[in-house]
């Protein structure tokens, strides 16, 4: 079985995997994952959800978005969503998503 990542594909049983596991992740702390929600399909009114931060096993926190524009929110979403981050990323995030929030 493979690991898959931008950054590295390793064999998920080799000590190798762990090793290059640990030193990339190891100052992540936070998993991010973005769940859309819409209404009646209507693409319109733009994107709506909330993104779900997770600690371990356990979400710690929601953050709402509402981005109009098709182009910014592709973006946005490809940017952070299904990753590891870290503090400075977790707060980078919230910055960039509350810039998009204001521009509705």
């Amino acid at each position: 079985m493979k690991y898959l990542n931008k950054k590295f594909s390793v064999s998920m049983s080799s000590k190798k995997y762990n090793e290059n596991y640990n030193s990339i992740f190891r100052n992540k702390k936070y998993f991010i994952n973005f769940i859309e929600e819409f209404w009646d399909g209507n693409k319109s009114l733009g994107h709506f959800g909330r993104i779900e931060i997770f600690e371990g096993d356990n979400e710690v926190e929601e953050l709402r978005f509402e981005i109009k524009n098709e182009q910014e929110y592709i973006a946005f979403r490809e940017k952070w969503d299904f990753r590891d981050i870290s503090e400075n990323e977790l707060k980078e995030l919230k910055e960039e998503n509350l810039k998009l929030y204001k521009r509705k």
